[in-house]
């Protein structure tokens, strides 16, 4: 396909690629391969949002960090829980967010020593976010400011 044409959104066929690869390997048919991977987009999306609810609720009240988790749920471009490009660069832009605020947590620096990870991992959902829609490349530029911004308040 990518050696044909080259679309922006090619990139994002991964997630997808891996259910069906996944559900044929144990089915042996392509028979019900579309509910199967709207079922496994609907398990990813419920499982991100519960991340986001749970890290939320660390920093807000339960009921503010329900109300925004809640309303993240709910963003659909496409009305679909599939593992497609749109929904795949929320979910990547998410967790994201999520490493970012628990390396950035409430705790003094001398306690993120241990945190790296996440860190680590923030900068691997970025990746994966401007892979799957390479236009959100302006958001791993957004990420590093903010990562510069943080340190440095952090630090001073």
């Amino acid at each position: 396909m990518i050696y044909n044409m080259w679309e922006p959104h090619q990139t994002s066929g991964f997630l997808m690629a891996l259910f069906m690869l996944s559900y044929m390997m144990i089915t042996g048919t392509t028979t019900g391969i579309a509910l199967f991977v709207r079922i496994c987009g609907l398990v990813c999306h419920i499982i991100v949002h519960i991340l986001f609810y749970k890290t939320l609720a660390s920093y807000l009240d339960r009921d503010y960090s329900l109300l925004v988790s809640g309303i993240s749920f709910f963003v659909l471009p496409k009305l679909m829980f599939v593992p497609e490009f749109s929904n795949m660069q929320i979910w990547f832009l998410i967790l994201t967010s999520i490493c970012l605020l628990k390396y950035y947590g409430k705790e003094k620096i001398e306690e993120q020593r241990g945190k790296l990870g996440y860190l680590i991992a923030a900068g691997f959902f970025t990746a994966l976010e401007v892979f799957t829609y390479p236009s959100t490349i302006f958001a791993f530029f957004g990420v590093v400011f903010f990562i510069v911004l943080f340190s440095f308040v952090i630090c001073y």
